[in-house]
């Protein structure tokens, strides 16, 4: 399942980590991005870091 063919509402937190925790950019194609969310992306890949939309969470 890809998470850019999924609705925003489809995108459960248990699935958004799932993704990231497999491919951390995935993170560019979630919409609610947490802290948790994109901790995860960034440990899977430092890359993920590029696509955190929310500048509170850049520190990261």
């Amino acid at each position: 399942m890809s998470l850019k063919n999924l609705n925003p509402d489809e995108q459960t937190v248990e699935i958004c980590l799932e993704a990231v925790k497999r491919d951390g950019r995935t993170l560019k194609y979630i919409k609610n991005q947490t802290l948790e969310i994109c901790r995860e992306a960034v440990k899977n890949d430092s890359v993920a870091k590029n696509y955190i939309r929310d500048s509170k969470l850049s520190f990261i």
